[in-house]
């Protein structure tokens, strides 16, 4: 069907058509434009400075190029928002909304901050197309110095994806170098527990936890001299660069390099995923681009003692180089532990809040009942023939129902038209059933502890 919407019209005395003056009934059909739908676009929370007359509350980028600059916003030193954009387009990401945060607090405090952005009718509820989101800088050293606050940054962040209903969050563990030495099982303070306990502190909501974090190189404008070139005369710094390279590597020496959280790298990855394949293909055994080494590099025994909860690892390859291993959600249920799974779902709830609206000014029928399955079946289709869920024919992969039997008469009265999709994605081995229920102000989507 390719998208075809059907609608019965009554055309009274048509200007156009040659025909004899009268009243006139005509039944066409019209194949309507599908609003254009993308995945893999992140937004990115964190704290930085506006500049000159910028008073806008978000920035939305599509190249990496002066981008604080162009956008209106400087990233504050100790932040991870540039590190984390940059990482995005490096990885393939295309797309990407930043909300820059001016914290009136300092310290810890600054916590609030960012706590405050995810409050419910807050400017991220209004985000158009957004369905990834980011805080690199809950990692920040005066906020993560309790680790408690983190998590409840993190959890504020999951409810939002939750409420919004269409939404994954990337979460960042904590650096190995921050994690409780009282753990004696954390050998050399390598985190491994303490990244498992806090898998297990998050809801099961909507997102996933990656570990280690990465050695990147640094932001080009934060590159710093020697301290004594300033003062130094011209015939002597010559000659330091003239001396077959010794002490003039450590005359010119920079900070090269730094260690973030992996958020805005796998952010860039679901979004090359997603541009390549679907929603439907696993962010896992994807090579991370332009990282200089990980913080820890682990032995396939801890990867397992990691992934096993739910923990995602990133990890060196010989010959390889730094891969996505694990594509694991925060939610233990064997339906949604898998992240493409989720996502899959997810997407299907914002394709129906996209495409779907339009039907609340229909007449509550048997015939809008058909059009509803017709639109539902489409989109299912096209996800069959994409690859996206498991079978040898659409009968095996998906069933979409909307008749007497989902729409009861206490639905009816109550203004609702409801759909039950059925579909069987790549993981796990059986059908997922959700019921889509539309009124007069919302759409929502439901079923098996859609979470």
């Amino acid at each position: 069907m390719g998208g075809s919407i059907y609608a019965d019209t009554s055309r009274v005395d048509h200007p156009s058509a040659s025909r004899a003056p009268g009243v006139y009934y005509e039944t066409f059909f019209e194949r309507e434009a599908q609003p254009a739908f993308r995945t893999g676009v992140p937004v990115f929370v964190g704290f930085a400075k506006r500049l000159g007359r910028a008073t806008q509350p978000t920035s939305r980028i599509y190249h990496l190029d002066r981008w604080p600059q162009l956008y209106h916003f400087e990233t504050i030193p100790e932040s991870y928002l540039g590190h984390a954009v940059r990482g995005f387009f490096e990885n393939g990401g295309e797309h990407c909304v930043v909300v820059p945060v001016e914290s009136a607090h300092q310290g810890p405090d600054m916590a609030k901050s960012l706590k405050d952005i995810f409050e419910r009718g807050g400017v991220l509820d209004d985000l158009e197309d957004v369905d990834l989101v980011c805080v690199p800088d809950a990692m920040l050293p005066d906020i993560r110095a309790s680790r408690q606050t983190v998590y409840d940054i993190q959890s504020m962040t999951l409810e939002h994806c939750h409420r919004m209903g269409d939404r994954f969050a990337i979460l960042d563990g904590f650096p190995a170098n921050t994690t409780p030495r009282q753990d004696s099982r954390d050998r050399g303070n390598r985190g491994i527990d303490s990244a498992v306990s806090h898998w297990q502190k998050l809801p099961p909501d909507h997102g996933a936890l990656y570990y280690p974090w990465i050695s990147v190189k640094e932001l080009p404008h934060r590159w710093k001299p020697h301290p004594s070139i300033p003062e130094m005369p011209c015939d002597e710094y010559y000659e330091r660069l003239s001396n077959q390279g010794t002490s003039g590597a450590g005359f010119l020496k920079v900070e090269p390099a730094r260690l973030v959280p992996p958020c805005g790298h796998m952010a860039g990855i679901y979004s090359r995923s997603d541009a390549r394949v679907g929603v439907h293909k696993a962010p896992a055994n994807e090579l991370v681009e332009e990282v200089l080494k990980l913080e820890i590099d682990f032995s396939d025994d801890e990867l397992a003692e990691l992934n096993n909860p739910g923990v995602n690892c990133l990890r060196g390859t010989t010959g390889g180089g730094i891969r996505v291993w694990g594509a694991r959600t925060l939610n233990g249920h064997p339906h949604w532990s898998h992240i493409n799974v989720k996502r899959l779902f997810l997407t299907l709830t914002r394709w129906i809040r996209k495409n779907m609206n339009d039907v609340v000014y229909e007449t509550n029928d048997p015939h809008l009942w058909e059009c509803v399955r017709a639109r539902l079946a489409d989109y299912c289709r096209n996800l069959f023939d994409n690859g996206a869920l498991k079978g040898n024919s659409p009968e095996q992969a998906f069933y979409v129902k909307c008749d007497a039997e989902t729409n009861t008469r206490d639905r009816w009265e109550a203004g609702e038209v409801v759909a039950e999709v059925g579909l069987a994605p790549t993981v796990p081995l059986e059908f997922i059933v959700v019921r889509i229920t539309q009124n007069a102000s919302t759409t929502t989507v439901s079923g098996l502890n859609l979470l």
